[in-house]
């Protein structure tokens, strides 16, 4: 098998806080094309149980904060399933859409924390939001610059 990369292949670079990407070797940077994988592992794994409450109107509903303390925006996932199994999905990515009153599930980072929210949206002519009461399980990750 011939060999997929080496150090010297500088096509793709991102390199760490305080190193120059022009200047800085393979060990410096985030990612490099010299690498066969890219230089981040999970830090942070967690899970948490939601029950999305009843009657909810167009509000914002913080689910968890998660500290991190970084200093950067590292990557994220997140998953959620419906412990309920209402849901066609078992589980999904986020952001995710309830597709009938546009209420979602929606997580970002911050330089400091990782954030889960439900943003629930009134559903007019349908009523409250179609996940009221519903009971749903997360699961994230946050990878780490090593």
């Amino acid at each position: 098998m011939g060999q997929v990369s080496n150090e010297n292949d500088n096509v793709f670079i991102a390199s760490l806080p305080g190193n120059n990407v022009f200047m800085a070797d393979p060990e410096d940077c985030s990612i490099h094309s010299g690498f066969d994988y890219p230089k981040m592992e999970e830090d942070l794994v967690g899970t948490v149980d939601y029950t999305v409450p009843a009657y909810t109107s167009d509000q914002t509903y913080t689910i968890a904060t998660v500290t991190h303390g970084f200093g950067y925006m590292p990557l994220s996932q997140c998953f959620v399933e419906d412990l309920d199994g209402a849901l066609v999905t078992e589980f999904a990515t986020l952001p995710l859409n309830d597709g009938v009153t546009a209420s979602r599930f929606v997580c970002y980072t911050t330089t400091t924390q990782f954030i889960l929210q439900y943003i629930a949206v009134d559903g007019g002519i349908f009523g409250s939001p179609q996940w009221d009461g519903m009971d749903f399980k997360f699961k994230y990750q946050v990878w780490v610059n090593d």
